[in-house]
C-alpha cells in the first residue's frame, strides 16, 4: 500500500505556512499630488481617523443601547481592536489559544495515546506496528514518524483530525480514502493538509496570546459564529476539509499543486468567516448542499 502514489509524502512543506492574502498597494502618491495635492500619507491618515470615529460612534451606542447586547453583533472595522470579549466568548479563545500553544509531544501518554486513537479510527482493521513505521504515510504523513509534522499547529491539529473522525467517520473516511470524484495519480496527503487547515484558520482568526483578534474574520467568529456551542472551530475544520477536497477535484491538482488549492480554500474560508452571521451560515457558504 505504501508504494500507491496517493501517499507520497509532500516533499516542500514549509511553502504551505507562507501568508497567502498579500495587500499589494500601488504606489501612485505622486500622480495624487499632481491632481490635488492629495499624498497617500494623508490618505491614511483619513482612513484612520474614519476608523477611528467609527468606533467612537460604535462605543455610544453600546453604552445607549446595553454593552452586552452589543458585544454579540459586532463586526470591528480593520484596524480596530475588537470590543470586550464576555466572560464565555473569552473562555472559548483562551481555550484555543492553550491547545494552539500545547506541542504535541510524543512522550506524553495522553498525546500517544491520541495519535494511538486517530490510527484505530481512521484503520479500524489494521494493527498499528510502532509509533515510527511506514505505515503513517498511508494517512497521508510525510514520514515515519508525525511528531515532526505538527510544526505550529501543535496539538490542537491533532485533535481537529480526532474531532472530524470522531464526528463524521463516513466523510472522513471518503476523504482519507480519496474515493469521491476524478483523483489525480499524485494525491495530496491526508494529515498534512489537515494540519495546514488548522494553521490556516489559526492564523485567519488571529488567535494570539496576549491580546484579542483583530480581523474582521476573528472578531466575527467569537463574538457572534462562536455562540451557543463549544464546538464551532471543529465545526469550521470540517466543513473546511471537505472544501479542500472539493476544491482539489475543481482544479484537477495534482501533489505539486497542493499550495495553490489551500490558497483558494484559504480566501474562501475568510470570506465567509467574515460574512457569516451564524455558523449554519458559515457551512453553508463553503459547502452548499454537500454538507455531512
Amino acid at each position: 500500500m505504501s508504494s500507491n502514489l496517493r501517499q507520497r509524502r509532500f516533499d516542500n512543506p514549509g511553502q504551505l505556512s507562507e501568508p497567502l492574502l498579500h495587500r499589494d498597494f500601488e504606489d501612485d502618491s505622486d500622480t495624487c499630488d499632481n491632481q490635488g495635492g492629495f499624498s497617500l500619507d494623508q490618505g491614511k491618515r483619513r482612513l484612520s481617523l474614519e476608523a477611528v470615529a467609527e468606533a467612537i460612534v460604535y462605543t455610544w451606542n453600546c453604552l445607549v443601547a446595553g454593552f452586552g447586547q452589543c458585544l454579540v453583533g459586532y463586526r470591528a472595522p480593520p484596524g480596530i481592536l475588537p470590543a470586550q470579549l464576555t466572560l464565555l466568548q473569552e473562555e472559548k479563545l483562551n481555550k484555543l489559544r492553550d491547545s494552539k500553544g500545547t506541542t504535541f509531544d510524543p512522550s506524553n501518554p495522553e498525546h500517544e495515546a491520541a495519535l494511538r486513537r486517530l490510527w484505530r479510527l481512521s484503520f479500524p482493521s489494521r494493527q498499528l506496528e510502532d509509533l515510527k513505521s511506514e505505515q503513517w504515510k498511508d494517512m497521508g504523513w510525510q514520514g515515519t514518524d508525525p511528531s515532526t509534522d505538527f510544526r505550529g499547529a501543535g496539538f490542537l491539529a491533532l485533535e481537529n483530525l480526532l474531532y472530524f473522525a470522531e464526528t463524521y467517520p463516513s466523510v472522513y473516511s471518503q476523504l482519507l480514502g480519496k474515493v469521491n470524484g476524478r483523483r489525480s495519480e499524485w494525491e495530496y496527503p491526508f494529515c498534512v493538509a489537515g494540519v495546514n487547515l488548522t494553521f490556516a484558520m489559526i492564523e485567519i482568526l488571529d488567535v494570539a496570546d496576549g491580546r484579542q483578534p483583530r480581523t474582521r474574520a476573528g472578531t466575527n467568529f467569537f463574538t457572534a459564529l462562536s455562540e451557543g456551542t463549544d464546538n464551532a472551530f471543529e465545526e469550521v475544520y470540517c466543513a473546511a476539509f471537505q472544501l479542500l477536497d472539493s476544491k482539489w477535484l475543481e482544479m484537477r491538482a495534482s501533489y505539486m499543486e497542493f499550495p495553490a488549492v489551500m490558497g483558494e480554500v484559504k480566501k474562501e474560508l475568510q470570506a465567509a468567516l467574515e460574512r457569516a452571521e451564524t455558523l449554519g451560515e458559515v457551512e453553508r457558504l463553503l459547502l452548499g448542499p454537500r454538507r455531512p
